[in-house]
């Protein structure tokens, strides 16, 4: 019974309640306000998640008959372009459909066409609202605008599905005690019955998506970078998915996923030292990332697989895109050429204004690829 109703709804409580008690003991007051604050919103989220699910119920119940055909997901490790990639490949409209941030908050088909319907009528009267959007993202998100932009109508990776769960890294953004509770976001090294539980809900998530937006002969696509330690339960649901990796330089890419993954620790805890243990997590969790991933390459089809360098997509995206088509066998028309040159000029004026070295949280660029190399070893 427990695992059918966890297609309609899913949340890993355990972890949210050592979550909590590490956050009473902390004698934080800054922590406390902001995890009330975090509790209000985590409430009100799951009371209109369930209201727009039971909707569907009534209403929209055919999505459960959508199949999800050979998905496609771009997986690597934090900071490695995963989202340049996913902006790439999404726009082949044609062949991909992808949720945008707003989607995966309430990933219901009542939600997905209301608040397509709602966007409709906005631009057809001017958009009026255009300003204020824009004044609650700011708020939202400006203290990432460095590190990750986001926006309500901008591709985004469905992280917020796992996060919603409890199954997620993200969630220890706001509570700095990822190394003390058991590592749930780390799904392939949970118990069966757990990833089953979990696989549940996403896959009702991704059906009501697709079946919200109508995408009849259209692959679902995702980034995730999250993703990365829990592709092995991802390939144990859906078969004959496809996985895009980016391989990017671990010295470079361990200390960021740290440094992004701690930002707000300044603001709730300014104590802690960069190479606390509560920091210095993310860097294990990046190194055993790529362990993983390295491991898994194995479990492919070598057609379901392909791995691109993050060097050559920066320096060439084109090249590394076209290489991606043609190993899948997917048509690369001059058109889609077209949108992507243009994509590339307008971004190439980007530059990250996120810095970080890994001395910050106690280690070397040859530590981290020594350590890497011996947990492959071992």
């Amino acid at each position: 019974m427990r695992l059918i109703f966890s297609r309609f709804y899913f949340i890993h409580f355990r972890t949210l309640f050592l979550c909590l008690c590490y956050t009473v003991k902390s004698f934080n007051i800054r922590l406390w306000l902001l995890t009330a604050f975090f509790i209000i919103l985590w409430i009100v989220n799951l009371i209109l998640h369930i209201f727009f699910r039971l909707i569907d119920e009534l209403f929209f119940w055919k999505y459960k008959k959508k199949s999800i055909k050979q998905p496609v997901f771009i997986i690597s490790n934090p900071r490695s372009g995963t989202t340049f990639l996913h902006n790439l490949l999404a726009l082949d409209e044609e062949r991909f459909t992808y949720m945008k941030f707003a989607d995966t908050l309430f990933c219901s088909v009542s939600f997905v066409r209301t608040y397509k319907l709602l966007n409709r009528i906005h631009h057809c009267i001017g958009s009026p609202l255009s300003s204020v959007v824009r004044f609650v993202e700011n708020k939202l998100f400006g203290g990432w605008k460095n590190i990750h932009p986001m926006r309500f109508n901008q591709p985004e990776e469905d992280e917020a599905i796992f996060a919603q769960m409890m199954l997620s890294p993200g969630i220890f953004i706001l509570f700095p005690f990822a190394d003390r509770v058991p590592a749930s976001y780390f799904l392939d090294l949970q118990d069966a019955h757990l990833q089953e539980k979990a696989m549940n809900f996403y896959e009702d998530c991704v059906k009501r998506f697709l079946y919200g937006v109508g995408s009849e002969n259209k692959t679902y696509l995702a980034k995730n970078v999250c993703s990365s330690g829990r592709v092995a339960t991802l390939l144990s649901r859906f078969r004959d998915l496809k996985i895009i990796h980016i391989y990017r330089n671990p010295a470079e890419a361990v200390t960021s996923m740290a440094s992004m993954f701690s930002s707000m620790y300044p603001l709730h805890s300014p104590s802690l030292a960069k190479t606390d243990p509560a920091y210095r997590i993310w860097c294990e969790l990046s190194m055993n990332y790529y362990v993983h991933l390295f491991n898994m390459k194995k479990k492919f089809e070598p057609a379901q697989y392909v791995q691109i360098s993050y060097d050559e997509l920066i320096k060439d995206p084109l090249s590394s895109v076209e290489m991606i088509y043609n190993y899948f066998n997917w048509n690369f028309s001059h058109h889609l050429k077209n949108k992507i040159s243009t994509y590339v000029k307008q971004s190439r004026n980007y530059k990250s204004k996120h810095f970080y070295k890994p001395e910050d949280f106690g280690f070397t660029g040859q530590e981290i690829s020594s350590t890497i190399n011996n947990r492959l070893n071992n």
